[in-house]
């Protein structure tokens, strides 16, 4: 029997409450928009992010899913919505600014992603590389175990757990310096990168984990 072909969607709905609340104080201040900015945000998903920018910014969004384009659509004269692969989509003009916040991960060639992007300052949020690997990393009382760490990873995720049929999405992992590589082989330098813990009331040693990464670029003149 023929090997099923791997269905590559990936689901949001594990990370849009931490989005939506952490969005308008770190991404918005890591971005830096101002008046005259232009924004390509890369695998959009809902829209959360064209909600929290000024409504006068120039902006494009496009994601592989019609679903999360339907309910991004808005009704801003200066926002623009498209269903588009990342992995083979580029803009026909340059953006001042691009943003991925928790979509590259889930985009299986990565480096060509970052290739294909038209923008001088990009920003990327991710599940931390190091320390939130699915099924690499979890919590002991004392600290965090981590399995694996530098081999590139598909790992398939079970959207429902405890569910017959559940539908399967999938995130690909990379390390810390496989995102550096792809950035500098696309043009790009690192300006900066921040780690940032969870959220949630957590105990003492949660806290020394970040469980998110964002890497600030910029392009090489």
């Amino acid at each position: 029997m023929k090997p099923q072909a791997k269905n590559y969607h990936s689901n949001w709905n594990s990370v849009i409450p931490w989005y939506n609340k952490e969005m308008e104080v770190s991404i918005l201040r890591l971005l830096c928009l101002n008046p005259e900015s232009s924004l390509l945000d890369v695998g959009c998903g809902n829209g959360a992010l064209a909600r929290a920018i000024p409504k006068n910014i120039k902006y494009l969004g496009f994601d592989a899913s019609q679903t999360l384009i339907n309910q991004a659509l808005d009704k801003n004269p200066n926002h623009k919505f498209i269903v588009a692969d990342a992995q083979k989509f580029i803009a026909s003009e340059t953006y001042t600014h691009a943003a991925m916040i928790l979509s590259l991960q889930n985009m299986k060639d990565p480096q060509q992603v970052i290739k294909n992007i038209r923008a001088n300052k990009v920003l990327l949020v991710l599940n931390h590389p190091m320390f939130r690997i699915p099924r690499q990393s979890s919590w002991l009382t004392d600290g965090r175990k981590i399995n694996r760490y530098i081999t590139p990873l598909e790992i398939p995720i079970t959207s429902h757990p405890g569910e017959q049929n559940s539908e399967i999405t999938w995130t690909f992992h990379h390390s810390l310096s496989d995102y550096s590589k792809y950035a500098h082989e696309a043009g790009f330098t690192i300006d900066l990168i921040e780690e940032w813990v969870t959220d949630r009331n957590v105990e003492k040693v949660q806290k020394e984990f970040p469980l998110f990464m964002a890497i600030l670029l910029s392009r090489r003149a």
